[in-house]
């Protein structure tokens, strides 16, 4: 009797709490499917200088950078494009650097994604969000690259 009792206390305490769970993992779904990837249109805001936040590798560490000497410049004409490594200098200005690629945008599997190609070696990023302060990519490693838009080393000095 009292191992039927007890019974049925696990089961009554499983259905309380599969409800909530159920509910949690249906508004989860929702909520992620709302999320959707960056498309063509979106290239345009990737246009600027871009300072690296963090790096999360295909493990799950996560690296830090609280300061940039370097930033990467991305100009675009329509899908064609060119990420270039720029140094900021304290009065707003650039040095810039031989360190360019180009790339070509195009939709891969309904992602946005850039396709570089240098004398030395193809590669691919997947932008997993971009918006006027924020872009993320994802390499074909899995490493994916958190940037914030560069707005200079003091607060009243604007990139151009």
């Amino acid at each position: 009797m009292k191992l039927l009792c007890f019974q049925m206390k696990i089961k009554s305490m499983f259905l309380k709490n599969i409800k909530p769970l159920a509910i949690l993992l249906i508004v989860s779904f929702f909520l992620s499917s709302c999320n959707s990837s960056p498309n063509l249109e979106a290239l345009p805001l990737l246009n600027g200088y871009w300072e690296i936040a963090s790096v999360e590798t295909d493990k799950g560490k996560e690296i830090e950078y609280k300061f940039n000497e370097t930033v990467d410049y991305f100009e675009l004409t329509a899908k064609n494009g060119v990420r270039t490594k720029v140094k900021p200098k304290l009065d707003g200005t650039f040095i810039k650097t031989n360190d360019a690629e180009g790339f070509t945008a195009k939709m891969q599997d309904d992602k946005l994604t850039l396709i570089y190609k240098t004398t030395w070696d193809t590669w691919s990023e997947t932008i997993l969000y971009l918006n006027d302060s924020k872009l993320v990519t994802q390499n074909d490693q899995g490493i994916r690259y958190t940037y914030n838009r560069f707005k200079g080393y003091l607060d009243n000095v604007e990139t151009n």
